[in-house]
């Protein structure tokens, strides 16, 4: 008979924490996922013109503000269709010009009293996707228009090395990955610590017991 040929399985030995050691982490990062914690944030700095700020200058370093240009007002009023045309519309002069290298022309966003925030961070967004890193927000107005100025030429620094040989070492800033890791560390340096104990006070358990299996 086949009861008779039954021969019972082997029991399933763990050590107690193995399973808490390998959910959490995972876990953990459903959480982070869940929480948006991956999602990759960046923000613009932007200088706001002051008056104040410009006088504190000596007379050599104050600057005329708005520059003199030949402004075309862009008016943004509130209503959603008009203020997306008109900023499509921005968009093509401010291209037109960078083409044609004008400085003479620029741009007047003038946001009015029903005006959307969301105008305002699409008028930044316009300047910088062209490249345009002259434009500055006074009041309920920015101002863009276009400088040019010769491309600063990376620095090719000559040394001697022994024998004959000349070789040249470019200055560029390499990445600061240890910059990043480190504001990583700083966000979640707690969770870590405390998964680290954890698996320490396990491992402790499992050298005491060699008799027992992981699983």
């Amino acid at each position: 008979m086949k009861l008779l040929n039954y021969q019972p399985h082997p029991k399933i030995k763990y050590s107690a924490g193995m399973i808490s050691l390998v959910l959490l982490p995972l876990f953990c990062l459903g959480w982070l996922y869940y929480n948006k914690a991956f999602e990759r944030k960046s923000f613009i700095d932007i200088a706001f013109y002051s008056p104040e700020w410009n006088r504190n200058f000596s007379n050599k370093l104050q600057f005329e503000f708005p520059p003199k240009r030949d402004y075309t007002v862009i008016n943004l009023e509130g209503n959603n269709n008009y203020d997306r045309i008109s900023l499509q519309y921005a968009h093509i002069l401010l291209n037109q010009w960078k083409i044609a290298k004008d400085t003479i022309q620029g741009i007047d966003f003038h946001f009015g009293r029903k005006a959307k925030y969301w105008t305002f961070v699409e008028a930044v967004n316009i300047c910088k996707s062209v490249g345009l890193d002259s434009y500055m927000p006074y009041k309920n107005n920015m101002y863009a228009a276009w400088y040019f100025h010769p491309k600063p030429v990376e620095q090719i620094v000559p040394i001697f090395i022994c024998g004959t040989m000349n070789n040249n070492i470019s200055t560029k800033t390499p990445t600061d990955w240890l910059a990043v890791f480190q504001i990583y560390i700083k966000d979640y340096w707690a969770p870590g610590i405390v998964f680290l104990l954890m698996a320490i006070l396990t491992f402790q358990q499992l050298l005491r017991r060699p008799n027992s299996s992981v699983w």
